[in-house]
């Protein structure tokens, strides 16, 4: 089996798929204590069954097997398959492809607001949540320092530093130029 574009977008459409891709994109090869660790909010069976999963569908790889009394620890990595898959995507300039992935992520956020607004309890000015769009005037080289300077702003926040701290998606959206 080979790890298919499906695949790739039943992941962005999984959040506890996305949060273990992107911690495995972070931290590297990572055993699934170690994601436990970074990832809150996900009991250990469901990590479990998603590694499994990630792994049948040749999402992520082992690359180490450790013995440790009387059981082998694993430690993760994303493939090589679904790191060239994003690269092929890229190069391959798919539009359909491109636009498939960015409404599975869409659907993923919403799926978020949809939950939140179903708490009984939610406080609209105070939870911390919203969105909003800003025009800007920016060549790709600027782009990338943006998205470089972001990432600092943020890195502290991926993972939890106190108890009082709650789990948030941060997303960026940078749409394609207008013409002119």
């Amino acid at each position: 089996m080979s790890l298919s574009m499906d695949a790739l977008l039943d992941c962005m459409k999984s959040p506890v798929k996305a949060q273990v891709l992107r911690q495995l994109q972070i931290a590297g090869p990572s055993t699934t204590q170690q994601l436990l660790l970074h990832i809150d909010g996900i009991a250990a069976a469901t990590l479990y069954r998603t590694m499994a999963y990630l792994t049948k569908d040749e999402v992520i790889e082992v690359v180490l097997e450790t013995p440790i009394r009387g059981t082998v620890e694993r430690t993760y990595a994303l493939s090589g398959q679904y790191r060239q898959l994003t690269a092929d995507l890229v190069e391959s300039n798919d539009g359909k492809a491109y636009v498939a992935m960015l409404t599975s992520f869409l659907w993923s956020l919403l799926s978020e607001y949809e939950t939140y607004v179903k708490q009984p309890d939610i406080n609209l000015a105070e939870d911390g949540s919203g969105f909003s769009a800003v025009p800007i005037f920016a060549t790709p080289a600027e782009l990338g320092e943006m998205g470089a300077r972001i990432n600092g702003i943020i890195a502290p926040a991926l993972t939890r530093q106190s108890p009082d701290q709650q789990l948030r998606t941060f997303a960026t959206i940078i749409t394609p130029p207008r013409p002119d």
